[in-house]
């Protein structure tokens, strides 16, 4: 083995690696990648631990496509690689093998390859059917996208798209938004403007709440402040029911909306002002209004769609709600929670004490089986 020096593709930095090395972090931004020194043992690698089915193959190449297809539905991206390599050989502008590539390249060394290799994918693609399982495969990477895999995305996606790349752009800058939920960083990282969807749908109304500027159409909603994009919701991803939960610890509204595909995915816009629900109304969404009267959710968790209220809520519902003192125990503690959140909203030290006990209570309860995914009555 020998040491070597190569380029990272993501920021231009040079780094020493092993030539037997093909799987590489970058020490100076982290982004993994496959290098051109180690492109010799992968190739090595594959041989010795990927069993390719091997099988005769005429003019058209379509074993080999169904067998790279296959690979797919088994979401094996090593296979995928292997396929890819020998259909690209045949023909550079195959589909079936840029739809392969892509996969592989995005989970292995670099997704902006893989989008790269997507977007050729579409554009020679013939049938319906593979443009759709493109589609599919591109959106479903979107998970494991980070804050400049979106950038790199927006930036090659023309404005003037098809329906279905345009259903692609609309739902990458959605799980953007989500995202931003869990990881405030990645707003500082990348900046979206508002700008962004101009040309991308012409007809939408703006609306200016809370200091908020909200663009509505029948394909999305979207939240920008000071110009910057902070939410995007894609109509067709969303449920049409949004919860309501009025703080009146922070006098704030908070607006739930739930992603019925995924159980784990929600986006929540918090306001001071409650003229959201009336426009919501007029587009066609329901508004569900929960009662803040929970001392946990509204004084605890400042919130109705936090885990732990989750895990709670989801105890209630099918553990103490089947049992008859469980019953009373609800019954009261929802009688007393008003005049409680009332009283012990002014004292931080004994909400923060409460908390603590409940956090011990919600972690034996999640080893007891009670999940702390989104939860919605």
């Amino acid at each position: 083995m020998a040491v070597c020096k190569c380029k990272c593709p993501n920021c231009g930095k040079i780094i020493e690696i092993d030539d037997k090395e093909f799987m590489v972090n970058c020490r100076f931004c982290g982004v993994p990648f496959l290098p051109r020194e180690g492109k010799a043992a992968y190739q090595e690698y594959l041989l010795n631990n990927v069993s390719v089915d091997t099988v005769s193959y005429e003019g058209d190449m379509s074993n080999l496509k169904v067998l790279g297809l296959q690979a797919l539905k088994e979401n094996n991206p090593e296979k995928c690689g292997f396929y890819s390599e020998d259909i690209l050989k045949r023909d550079a502008l195959s589909a079936e093998g840029l739809l392969l590539k892509g996969f592989f390249a995005a989970d292995n060394y670099s997704v902006e390859e893989g989008i790269r290799c997507y977007l050729a994918a579409y554009e020679n693609a013939k049938t319906a059917d593979l443009k759709k399982l493109i589609i599919d495969t591109f959106i479903k990477g979107f998970e494991k996208y980070k804050a400049e895999n979106f950038a790199y995305l927006f930036s090659v996606m023309k404005k003037n798209l098809p329906h279905e790349l345009k259903e692609v752009y609309l739902t990458a800058l959605t799980h953007l938004s989500t995202s931003l939920l869990t990881d405030p960083e990645m707003l500082k990282k990348l900046e979206l403007p508002q700008s962004t969807i101009d040309g991308l749908v012409e007809d939408y109304q703006t609306r200016i709440i809370d200091n908020n500027t909200f663009l509505f159409s029948k394909e999305f909603i979207a939240v920008s402040e000071n110009g910057k994009l902070t939410h995007f919701l894609y109509s067709k991803l969303i449920k049409k029911t949004v919860e309501c939960f009025h703080n009146k610890k922070d006098n704030t509204y908070r607006y739930v909306f739930y992603y019925p595909l995924d159980e784990e995915r929600v986006d929540e816009i918090v306001l001071s002002d409650n003229s959201l629900s009336d426009i919501l109304k007029s587009e066609g969404y329901e508004i569900k209004e929960i009662a803040s009267g929970c001392y946990v959710a509204t004084c605890v968790y400042h919130g109705y769609s936090k885990n732990e209220v989750n895990v709670l809520r989801r105890y209630r519902d099918e553990c103490l709600n089947k049992h008859f003192f469980g019953r009373i125990f609800i019954r009261c503690y929802y009688t007393i929670s008003p005049s409680l959140i009332k009283y012990l909203e002014k004292y931080p030290r004994i909400n923060n004490a409460v908390k603590k006990i409940l956090d011990k209570f919600v972690i034996s309860l999640k080893k007891k089986g009670y999940e702390g995914k989104i939860y919605h009555e």
